[in-house]
């Protein structure tokens, strides 16, 4: 939460480029620049919006801040190191 109303040296009004701007203050001067149109978020929009954790998948299922996550679909990934080299079999 403090992310969107921290100023971040990043963000500059084109008007006003001595000052850092919060995401939610910059949100504020775009909008009122190109106006806003609402648009209907999809089901995968949704999924594209979680956050991502690469985490293994281990005989026991997730574990994700001291609790463990389980189901049967999981069961084909059990102990399989993931096709993305960069993130180390997870």
């Amino acid at each position: 939460m403090h992310y969107h109303h921290r100023p971040h040296q990043g963000l500059r009004h084109p008007m006003l480029p001595k000052i850092a701007l919060s995401p939610n203050q910059m949100w504020t001067a775009l909008v009122a620049a190109a106006g806003y149109v609402p648009v209907p978020l999809t089901d995968n929009d949704y999924l594209e919006l979680l956050p991502v954790r690469w985490q293994a998948i281990t005989e026991h299922g997730v574990r994700l801040h001291h609790r463990t996550y389980d189901h049967d679909l999981l069961g084909p990934h059990r102990g399989q190191p993931s096709t993305v080299a960069a993130r180390g079999g997870k």
